[in-house]
């Protein structure tokens, strides 16, 4: 393979927007985060939602400084790797670039020095409303940007003379006609990383004993979101082979099958053992949400301690409430391969920061 300019400005171009994508797929959905955050904090005082909102405003602080920084190098390649190109279609795509410069990246940095200074020096009412305004600077930003790219893709709104793309109407030049899709592809997306996000720092303060308060708030908000994302998102792309398998699921579940009798067994809560009440943290948790399909195993009863023989009964569980004590895994459907009545290893496991049982 020989490596010429061409192929070593693509890999130079692909390396840059791969790093630098990151940052804006978790700023735009984090700054989301924040602002909502804030006005659940003005809406009922509660302190957890002040706490998180400025645990979450420092890491938003260093991801939006990492975004801006590879994404100046970003634009530079346009020019440096892409001269020719720029050339043809620069009195299209510059404009767009320049818009998000203008409306988004200076609202946001100017509400941004509120944000990370101003906590102490201006009411709650701006500070949370300055919050917002970033929020909006952020999803502004991707729609400049999602604009100038969809064009690439699907250009339209323009005329060629001489080889030189020049614009006739804005408006189609904007909104082109793979615009809208890919603005809510990758708005969802951001969204969606980051309420996996939220919901593994949750995680893994509930694990350590710390924080309880606010990590409960964590993995509530960001199961929400997650949840309602993927629903805008639910177009089935899937083969045909998965689609009539997935359809054959929900017919057995509708005439009480397996996965019938299954989520009629709804456990009330996931206990997590440990001390200082770190148990029955899930309330009204539904487990059959993340089993994909029947187990038959599932349906067998399991001997185990506490009377927790059957392992969908609604009121009994398992804890690992001594050393010497066993407790069972769960059969969510990633450790459905080990078996649903795998023991977590005696005082071994038991003895860690938290074994999660049923």
């Amino acid at each position: 393979m020989d490596l010429d300019a061409v192929l070593l400005a693509r890999l130079q171009f692909a390396f840059t927007i791969t790093f630098h994508i990151i940052f804006p797929a978790f700023t735009i959905g984090l700054s989301a985060y924040i602002a909502t955050l804030g006005v659940l904090w003005l809406n009922t005082g509660a302190e957890r939602y002040r706490r998180l909102m400025q645990f979450w405003v420092k890491i938003f602080a260093v991801s939006f400084a990492m975004g801006v920084v590879s994404g100046i190098v970003l634009s530079y390649q346009f020019g440096t790797n892409w001269s020719r190109f720029s050339v043809v279609v620069g009195n299209v795509i510059g404009p767009l670039i320049g818009y998000e410069v203008l409306t988004a990246f200076f609202l946001e940095a100017t509400f941004l020095g509120i944000l990370l200074f101003g906590f102490n020096r201006v009411p709650p009412w701006l500070y949370v409303l300055s919050a917002t305004v970033v929020a909006v600077g952020t999803a502004t930003s991707a729609f400049w940007i999602l604009s100038a790219n969809s064009w690439m893709q699907s250009p339209a709104g323009h005329e060629v003379r001489d080889g030189i793309a020049y614009p006739v109407d804005w408006l189609a030049v904007v909104f082109n006609p793979t615009f809208p899709y890919r603005l809510a592809h990758m708005v969802n997306a951001a969204y969606l990383t980051t309420g996996f996000v939220v919901l593994a720092v949750g995680a893994r303060y509930v694990l350590a004993g710390r924080h309880t308060d606010e990590a409960r708030t964590m993995l509530r908000m960001a199961n929400r979101a997650d949840r309602r994302a993927r629903a805008v998102t639910s177009i089935d792309r899937r083969p045909a082979w998965a689609q009539h398998a997935q359809a054959s699921a929900d017919q057995d579940r509708r005439d009480g099958g397996a996965l019938g009798r299954l989520e009629a067994r709804r456990l009330p809560h996931l206990r997590l053992a440990g001390p200082e009440g770190r148990e029955e943290l899930f309330r009204d948790f539904d487990p059959t949400r993340l089993v994909a399909h029947s187990d038959p195993r599932m349906e067998r009863p399991v001997p185990g301690p506490q009377g927790c023989g059957a392992v969908g009964n609604a009121r009994r569980s398992c804890r690992c409430s001594s050393p010497s004590a066993s407790c069972w895994r769960s059969a969510f459907s990633w450790w459905r391969r080990r078996s649903s009545a795998h023991s977590c290893g005696g005082a071994a496991r038991c003895s860690r920061r938290a074994g999660i049982c049923w």
